[in-house]
């Protein structure tokens, strides 16, 4: 089937949200003598707010003890976390790629395991905002992913069948939901992931600089 629409996850994918988020975590750690091994990390990427992999206060808790005050760590992570997303730009071959996509007349989305307050700071950070015509976000439907809910939302706003989209993931968790949704399936592993299985991608590419519209549909032919 030709190419008609395109779907980009967000966090990992059009900007890198997830080194600040791992660093501040990691940093506060350090300051208790603990380590936060990426690979362990890498566990909770992709997941929905509130996932259970994302409790990083566990360990920390646990040495500390009875003193451990939850709410000064959460203020001082988002204070090490926010300062850094301040200065978040797409990642590297997202506003070629968008540019190669609107000039050939196809529709893009995003579709997002964020909530859609998130994604609309992300978006607007790093100027993003006009350049999606829909988006999809978890807050939006029952099942977050791996399930395929918000890749299918995103592919229902676009007016597109989903065996028409590319879908773009930097996360097998990611990966599973747009397979799922039955999209092509295009794989960005990062930094974060790359040690991560993404046999199921149709596609696998090092970054968004190296993929044009032609490796899209000749890899969909």
């Amino acid at each position: 089937m030709i190419l008609q629409g395109a779907i980009f996850d967000c966090d990992g994918l059009l900007a890198d949200t997830e080194t600040p988020d791992y660093d501040a975590w990691r940093t506060i750690y350090e300051e208790q003598g603990l380590r936060l091994p990426v690979e362990i990390w890498a566990r909770s990427i992709g997941t929905a707010k509130g996932h259970e992999a994302n409790d990083w206060h566990a360990a920390l808790a646990e040495a500390v003890g009875a003193g451990y005050d939850r709410e000064a760590v959460q203020t001082r992570k988002r204070a090490l976390y926010h300062g850094a997303v301040g200065k978040l730009t797409p990642m590297p071959g997202v506003l070629a790629l968008l540019d190669t996509l609107d000039a050939a007349g196809i529709p893009c989305a995003v579709a997002s395991n964020s909530e859609r307050v998130w994604v609309d700071q992300v978006l607007g950070i790093t100027g993003l905002t006009d350049r999606f015509r829909v988006i999809a976000t978890a807050d939006e439907v029952v099942h977050p992913k791996p399930a395929p809910d918000v890749y299918l939302l995103a592919a229902r706003r676009l007016g597109v069948p989903p065996e028409a989209c590319a879908a773009f993931e930097d996360s097998p968790r990611g990966l599973a939901a747009a397979h799922a949704a039955g999209m092509f399936t295009v794989a960005v592993p990062t930094a974060l992931t790359r040690h991560l299985a993404f046999e199921q991608a149709h596609k696998i590419v090092e970054s968004l600089e190296h993929l044009t519209l032609e490796h899209l549909r000749r890899s969909r032919s």
